[in-house]
């Protein structure tokens, strides 16, 4: 990484007192500047997990001059390597030095002894030269499978020919470099621009998306459509090699599943799922709120009921003929019957009592709804506890009822 630096001019002036507090005012800008930079957090190291092994790209580097380059052979790898990991799935392998001597720049015999599951061949030649000349930088990339098939011609034909000719995908013209940005600068362009038609005729330019796990709690194992992926180390998580579509994500921990999203995955793209937006779901929650809501809405049709039978009936003839007498709870008989003279029990007697049995439902479904929309997800031994109060709220609004009529 390149470090910028940025300086500026001071003006004179002719006031000693301007003059001599500018540098202290600077100074003590770049002291604060300073302070914040060294309290600013770092960024956070993402963990990588592939879902494949990346493809091994076979490499020759030639440095056949003795002077200084403007980059050196780990600064070339690294140049190389870097657009290679952001766009394709493959990874540079060396070919063994004694191979190298031993086939003394043939190309037949490097492409018949590129490492193992290597398909193509690249092969860099970087001349330096002296400071006030430039470097030269030239590539070609070979197809080993075509390389091979020249050892089998019938013809007879050369075979170094064969391979430059037939199995030789790329040769792009020789770059020369001056600076070592520039140097950098090549070799990416060399990656994004000459070989991409070819890598992407072989399957190995952005094949693959990227999921980006964020806040991913320590301990927890990662799913991708319901197939276990990795155990999560916590923090971010980069999870490569995903292929492109829809794809299901979720987290276990502590036997709980934490609810899951559904991720559009492009290739060459990051798609983002934040674990810390997730939290556990109780089983209980959903079910409860809804039958609540279930409960509550018929104990709210029967107190209507009742209500509306009342305002409607003359309630004195319940007391069988008596002058005067207190009004009771109708049962659900009583009022299903609709003819308090034919009645010559007392209708409560025994019977479910309409009115008490709407409100008790009422308290019992409000209980559960109102209880699990205010209780957190993941409280499980909550809701169970929620569950039972409501059912104990209810009865007891009934029980009291009843015997007060």
């Amino acid at each position: 990484m390149a470090n910028v630096c940025a300086g500026g001019k001071r003006g004179g002036s002719s006031k000693v007192g301007f003059s001599a507090s500018f540098p202290r005012m600077w100074a003590t800008a770049l002291l604060a500047l300073s302070a914040l930079a060294a309290a600013a957090p770092p960024p956070e190291a993402a963990t990588v997990v592939r879902l494949r092994e990346r493809a091994p790209l076979a490499l020759v580097l030639n440095t056949p001059s003795a002077e200084k380059g403007r980059l050196g052979v780990s600064e070339i790898l690294a140049a190389l390597g870097a657009p290679l990991d952001t766009h394709t799935d493959l990874e540079l392998t060396a070919v063994d030095a004694g191979v190298q001597a031993e086939c003394e720049g043939s190309l037949a015999c490097l492409a018949k002894r590129v490492p193992p599951g290597a398909k193509l061949l690249l092969v860099i030649s970087y001349f330096a030269a002296p400071q006030d000349r430039p470097d030269r930088i030239t590539a070609l990339m070979v197809d080993v499978a075509s390389a091979d098939a020249c050892a089998s011609d019938p013809f007879g034909t050369d075979l170094n020919a064969c391979v430059s000719e037939r199995a030789v995908k790329v040769r792009p013209a020789p770059r020369l470099v001056t600076q070592a940005a520039e140097a950098r600068a090549a070799f990416a362009d060399l990656v994004q621009a000459d070989l991409r038609p070819a890598l992407e005729g072989a399957g190995h330019w952005a094949p693959t998306g990227t999921v980006e796990v964020v806040g991913a709690p320590a301990g927890a194992t990662l799913l991708l459509d319901e197939r276990t992926v990795a155990a999560l180390p916590g923090g971010l998580v980069r999870v490569e090699g995903v292929e492109p579509g829809l794809h299901k994500v979720a987290v276990h921990q502590g036997g709980k599943v934490l609810e899951g999203a559904d991720v559009e995955v492009a290739r060459a793209e990051t798609a983002t799922f934040a674990v810390s937006a997730l939290v556990p779901r109780s089983a209980l929650k959903t079910p409860m709120f809804w039958g609540g809501v279930a409960v509550a809405a018929v104990g709210a049709t029967f107190t209507l009921w009742s209500a509306g039978y009342y305002a409607a009936e003359d309630q004195s003839k319940a007391c069988f003929g008596e002058s005067s007498c207190p009004r009771r709870f109708l049962t659900f008989e009583q009022m299903l019957d609709g003819n308090l003279d034919e009645l010559q029990v007392n209708p409560n007697q025994g019977k479910v009592l309409v009115l008490p049995l709407g409100y008790s439902m009422m308290v019992t479904g409000g209980t559960w709804a109102l209880g699990s929309a205010l209780t957190e997800d993941e409280d499980e031994v909550l809701h169970w506890i929620l569950l039972g109060a409501g059912v104990v709220a209810g009865a007891a609004a009934y029980g009291i009822s009843a015997a007060a009529n």
